[in-house]
């Protein structure tokens, strides 16, 4: 079961209907809006897949040894830029934390090197 203090308003969940977005945090209940209107449904968390990367803006690119890692072209000449190395465990960030859902990589976006900077979803 997901705990209230995983999430930060704006982080993206999986609902019924599709997905929604934390819009309040009270107490242990998280409340979202989805496609349709409010709920204080039980959430799940939405995993993170290249599709979402996608989502946010990060292109896949190729290092040496074969490894693979993904980062946003705007941060591509910013030598402190979030990357993300492909792991057989899941996404690992700069902070060497893994990330399996869409709300921890925006939450480890979020407090990169303290910048405050939201991730959001290109059209």
């Amino acid at each position: 079961m997901m705990k209230a203090n995983e999430f930060r308003l704006g982080n993206l969940v999986k609902c019924p209907e599709g997905f929604g977005q934390v819009t309040q945090i009270q107490d242990r209940e998280v409340l979202v809006v989805d496609e349709i209107g409010y709920t204080m449904e039980v959430i799940k968390p939405i995993p993170l897949t290249e599709k979402w990367l996608i989502k946010f803006g990060f292109k896949h690119h190729d290092g040496w040894d074969d490894m693979k890692f993904h980062f946003r072209d705007e941060d591509a000449h910013n030598d402190n830029r979030f990357e993300l190395l492909e792991t057989n465990q899941g996404y690992e960030t700069p902070s060497g934390q893994i990330c399996k859902y869409v709300h921890q990589l925006q939450n480890c976006f979020y407090f990169h090197n303290l910048t405050g900077t939201e991730l959001e979803l290109k059209k």
